[in-house]
């Protein structure tokens, strides 16, 4: 169907940012596999993203893309990945979510690379901030409702990228005001947010606003 220029403009930002997103996932993870701490924690000294936090990082991106191109009518593949990315994001997360909740360590969250103990503002090494968790959890219902509801809701994708802006914009606030409790770090309870990843949060969040409105732009 044509399209007006505003949502094309729509499309391509909401794929870049998508792209840049994966990227950054993908840099991370190989920062974690060949032991380049620059990648993983931006600034010595820093919190860490952890290795399950960058590769479904690496995941959402091209679920939010396909999520995107599903919306528009374009499915061929992405109908067929998005499946597989959904459930690769949710499990994970969801275990280490309830293994957050009940207190107990689980393998997921080392079951690749190690984390050392005395990693920084980190409850349980390797195991992600609880808002993470949390975060990583949202996009994937995004997910899951664009399966069963093909041409989705640009409401849901605007509660779900403002729910992820605010999250994003939280935690680098916490680190701008140096205040852990911003960035989501209880003592005990709950791992810090690292500042890399509240940004690619943000980003995520800023690609649903623009699949959505991208939706309202559509010519008929």
């Amino acid at each position: 169907m044509p399209r007006s220029d505003a949502a094309r403009r729509a499309v391509i930002g909401a794929n870049t940012l998508c792209a840049i997103v994966s990227v950054i996932g993908v840099s991370v993870v190989i920062g974690w596999l060949f032991d380049f701490p620059a990648l993983r924690n931006i600034y010595p000294g820093w919190v860490s993203m952890k290795f399950s936090t960058a590769f479904s990082f690496m995941l959402a991106g091209t679920m939010v893309y396909c999520v995107g191109r599903i919306a528009r009518g374009d499915r061929a593949w992405a109908q067929v990945l998005l499946p597989v990315l959904v459930l690769m994001i949710l499990l994970p997360m969801a275990a280490l979510l309830t293994a957050n909740v009940l207190g107990i360590d689980i393998a997921v969250a080392d079951m690749i690379v190690q984390e050392g103990d005395s990693a920084v503002k980190t409850v349980s090494p390797g195991r992600p901030s609880f808002m993470t968790m949390v975060s990583f959890i949202l996009i994937a219902q995004v997910g899951l409702v664009a399966m069963f509801v093909p041409q989705g809701k640009p409401t849901l994708w605007r509660l779900a990228g403002t729910a992820l802006l605010v999250i994003g914009v939280i935690a680098l606030l916490g680190y701008l005001l140096d205040a852990p409790a911003l960035y989501y770090y209880r003592a005990n309870f709950s791992t810090a947010m690292a500042a890399h990843t509240a940004m690619l949060f943000i980003l995520l969040g800023a690609s649903l606003w623009l699949t959505a409105q991208e939706a309202d732009k559509a010519g008929p």
